[in-house]
């Protein structure tokens, strides 16, 4: 379901702790939508796609980023070009195509299982105020993977609207999208529901009855 899943490697960020991969994941984002000119965002979009070259992970995964975003970005593109500038345009498509390759290198060095783990560790003060960590960590994690999914959707609406002869027409790409990814989660939170994470943790007393 979801594009960007774990990929073994012996790289130096499949070695890394997922808690310092989060921190620098975060970091950099920050750092890229903080200062929004448009040579930092080229030196951005450089060094992701050095550093998912430098991680030797598998190029079939850059290739479906790209056809998968590349409408959305065009899109992007359009609606800010009219509103705003030229400069203020790329700016944005780079600044987000940067974001998201580091989002891909992120989710591809990283097991959704240590992810979760990492943030749920992070999040382990908020027990004192009657929340679950365990949901909080749970639900961050799937944000992540879930962006690619989007473009995923996205993309295929796009091709079966330009079998059709619609492949121009926005709203006729738009709306379906925006029917599958409602339907989507539906059935992700459904499957969660089935698996027992909407329900609280038995305490010992509970589970000796």
């Amino acid at each position: 379901m979801i594009i960007s899943v774990y990929s073994p490697g012996n790289s130096f960020l499949h070695q890394l702790k997922p808690g310092i991969k989060l921190f620098m994941l975060i970091a950099i984002t920050s750092g890229i939508f903080i200062f929004p000119s448009l040579m930092i965002s080229i030196i951005s979009l450089a060094l992701s796609i050095g550093l998912y070259i430098g991680c030797q992970l598998p190029a079939i995964h850059f290739t479906q980023l790209v056809k998968r975003s590349v409408f959305f970005l065009i899109v992007l593109f359009i609606l800010h070009f009219f509103n705003n500038t030229l400069i203020v345009a790329l700016t944005i498509c780079i600044r987000l195509s940067a974001v998201l390759i580091f989002a891909t290198i992120f989710t591809l060095t990283t097991r959704i299982s240590d992810m979760i783990d990492t943030v749920e560790k992070a999040l382990s003060f908020i027990k004192r105020f009657g929340v679950n960590p365990k949901k909080i960590s749970l639900s961050i994690s799937l944000a992540i993977r879930f962006i690619p999914l989007l473009f995923e959707i996205t993309s295929r609406v796009r091709e079966a609207q330009s079998v059709r002869g619609a492949g121009r027409n926005i709203f006729a790409i738009i709306i379906p999208s925006l029917v599958l990814m409602f339907k989507t989660a539906e059935e992700l939170t459904q499957a969660l529901d089935a698996r027992g994470y909407d329900c609280e943790p038995l305490s010992l007393e509970d589970k000796t009855k």
